[in-house]
């Protein structure tokens, strides 16, 4: 540590600060839970340009509480940024700032404060704050190579400039895995949504539930998963898109081998979406549809109308092959003993041994072992039966 950081240390930890008295918040307006939330604010932003560490976390105890912004405690504001700058050069673990409005002038001396701090998981939550705060969280994540997680939730991304700026960092960004941004307003429209997820390739998991995106917002979605990205797990519930945002994002499942899980619950999807998504992970109309179906992607979503289509949603193995497989027994099944798009006369009897080798995988996970046994034992026997009589009626 050099001898000018020990000096501003030093400094520091001597430094009085005085509390806004209760008085000032009553003269607003504001209860006792807003009082005490306010003044426990101060005592953490207090605390930590004394004693620096490594989690950062400001927020009310109370959820309710949102607390804003006042310019009593831009002094508060502007020492916190200063002790953020004079730290050590060890990292920051965890930087959370929730619930507490954060006004441009404090964004601005955060986003000098966080240059290449070694930042791991960035959180800010409802802050009332518009293009600046997206400015910032860009800047942090071009100046923070380190950083894993970040969390934007409940804001407003209504300004295409500053998404555009998101977007490029995430583009450049060698490790960021989480991005969620739920309960965020796209006012900014197709474009800043669009620029946004298209630089999501190298991100594992992204969260948009609750975004609203509708079924617009979905066609985006499809169309940057067609690409087959990296991302392994996409959160797109409850977002009010119909049928038809389920059929597109469905093409786009199809040239897809990376996704893992998709939620999609809490969406006005019916009949006919649903039959479009499960037939993507689980094309029965021929051996090859299914063979080319996704085999990798397990679908989340509420109103399973029946065992059958709890069945066919058997995306939920470790290994595409696994799943793959399982579903080539099912398809056998429908095509000797249950109603089936195709027949098995149409499959060559040469691959006898490797269908009836299939079949010992059995359909469904959560069968007993007994039950395991009598399905094998069945299916073996149709399908040698259909086979059988089909060489004989040729």
């Amino acid at each position: 540590m050099t001898v000018k950081l020990r000096q501003v240390n030093s400094l520091l930890r001597r430094k009085k600060f005085d509390f806004v008295p209760p008085s000032h918040w009553r003269s607003l307006g504001h209860g006792d839970d807003y009082i005490t939330e306010i003044t426990n604010l101060q005592l953490s932003l207090m605390n930590y340009i004394r004693r620096p560490s490594r989690v950062i976390n400001l927020q009310p105890i109370n959820t309710g509480v949102h607390l804003q912004h006042d310019d009593l405690l831009s002094k508060l504001w502007k020492y916190f940024a200063i002790a953020l700058i004079h730290r050590d050069d060890c990292g920051i673990d965890s930087f959370r700032i929730i619930n507490v409005q954060l006004v441009p002038s404090v964004l601005a001396q955060l986003a000098r404060a966080l240059k290449a701090k070694k930042i791991r998981t960035f959180v800010l939550h409802n802050n009332n704050f518009e293009s600046h705060g997206v400015v910032l969280a860009a800047k942090v994540l071009k100046e923070n190579s380190t950083l894993n997680c970040m969390s934007l939730n409940f804001h407003q991304l209504d300004n295409v400039e500053s998404a555009i700026q998101l977007s490029d960092a995430l583009c450049e960004h060698p490790f960021l895995e989480t991005l969620s941004l739920r309960y965020c307003s796209f006012w900014g429209g197709s474009i800043a949504l669009s620029s946004i997820v298209s630089a999501c390739k190298n991100v594992k998991f992204l969260d948009l539930r609750n975004t609203g995106i509708g079924s617009e917002g979905a066609a985006i979605v499809a169309r940057f998963l067609a690409t087959n990205p990296n991302m392994e797990t996409i959160n797109l519930s409850n977002n009010n898109f119909n049928d038809g945002g389920a059929e597109i994002i469905a093409r786009g499942l199809s040239t897809n081998t990376n996704l893992k899980l998709l939620y999609i619950s809490r969406n006005p999807i019916f009949e006919a979406g649903k039959r479009a998504l499960l037939k993507a992970i689980f094309d029965t109309t021929s051996l090859n549809a299914t063979i080319d179906s996704n085999h990798s992607c397990e679908l989340i979503f509420d109103n399973i109308a029946s065992a059958h289509d709890m069945a066919m949603l058997i995306n939920n193995f470790t290994g595409k092959d696994t799943n793959r497989k399982r579903k080539i027994v099912f398809a056998i099944h429908d095509a000797v003993i249950g109603p089936s798009a195709f027949s098995l006369q149409n499959v060559p009897v040469q691959l006898a041994p490797d269908v009836l080798g299939l079949i010992q995988f059995g359909p469904l996970r959560y069968m007993s072992s007994s039950l395991m046994y009598n399905y094998s034992l069945t299916l073996t026997y149709e399908v040698m039966r259909c086979w059988l009589c089909g060489y004989l009626e040729g």
